[in-house]
């Protein structure tokens, strides 16, 4: 629940730069194999953990494409809905027709290409020299989480829980690190980013 900071700060000044937009992609369709797993498993630890990243992520990635995005509110509230729709079709595709061991292998392969996923963020703050992208509140809470995930993954013996999370613990280090020993800008020219993606979007609605 640490990253609702990062919900409310998003909330308030609309900056979507500490959003790291395909890790939170990842990680939410990540935390519903975690979360169908340890169901099935019965391993409440796993299940119970994961299942509120299911609630958190769908809201910041909605707020994402409010703030991020300039596009009419049709357009948002239709992409939105989408966002929810799709979550709905893994949960119950998942649940029905992919067998428990399968849903591990899924889950391993899902957290170490999240775990990559941060690879953007840190080469956002070395092109930049800036460590605003990260989320210093979320990479603390993931690393302690990693951290005592791997040693639970350990005591189990159980090989999927410890791959994805020694992965996490060490990219997370890494981004405290680049945290701590690089400056932190916040007048880093929002307004350019926002010009951007105006652009962006200007250019994908005249091909259209």
């Amino acid at each position: 629940m640490i990253p609702t900071f990062g919900l409310l700060r998003l909330a308030q000044t609309g900056d979507t730069r500490q959003i790291p937009f395909i890790y939170y992609s990842i990680n939410l369709v990540n935390n519903v194999f975690w979360t169908l797993y340890g169901i099935q498993k019965h391993i409440w630890p796993i299940w119970i953990a994961n299942s509120t990243g299911i609630i958190v992520y769908p809201i910041f990635l909605s707020l994402y494409i409010f703030f991020h995005y300039n596009l009419n509110a049709y357009k948002k509230v239709a992409y939105i809905l989408s966002l929810y729709g799709l979550l709905n079709a893994i949960v119950f595709l998942s649940y029905y027709f992919i067998p428990v061991n399968i849903k591990g292998i899924i889950s391993t392969f899902l957290g170490v290409i999240t775990q990559f996923s941060l690879v953007i963020t840190i080469s956002q703050v070395c092109e930049t020299g800036n460590s605003i992208y990260v989320d210093i509140y979320l990479m603390v809470s993931k690393t302690f989480l990693n951290g005592l995930y791997f040693c639970y993954g350990f005591l189990l013996k159980n090989h999927y829980i410890m791959i994805t999370n020694s992965l996490g613990f060490t990219l997370n280090i890494l981004l405290i690190g680049l945290y701590i020993f690089v400056r932190r800008d916040d007048s880093l020219n929002i307004e350019e980013l926002t010009t951007d993606t105006s652009n962006k979007n200007e250019i994908l609605t005249s091909k259209e």
